[in-house]
């Protein structure tokens, strides 16, 4: 634990925080310390294994990174980039 966060508290990340099926949980920003959110006081404290343990619990999700290439702009949505075509400012005259 940081000594901040042992003075402070800790600080929940809130971006992060996801809900376990339970509870909602999350991970302190100065320390990383697993944080959960108690369903009485409302309030974060650290996560007790023993104490918040629980069969039912669901573990945090993982996104998986967006794999499909941008669209918009030439040569990056898997279609070839347009050329100049020639002949079009060729005139017979």
């Amino acid at each position: 634990m940081a000594l901040l966060c042992s003075i402070l508290g800790h600080k929940r990340d809130s971006l992060h925080a996801w809900h376990d099926s339970l509870d909602w949980r999350s991970n302190c920003v100065r320390c990383g310390t697993l944080l959960v959110k108690d369903a009485f006081t409302q309030q974060w404290r650290a996560f007790d294994r023993e104490k918040d343990f629980s069969l039912d619990r669901k573990g945090k999700p993982t996104v998986l990174p967006d794999r499909t290439p941008p669209v918009g702009k030439c040569g990056t949505d898997g279609a070839p980039a347009p050329t100049r075509t020639t002949g079009l400012l060729d005139r017979d005259s």
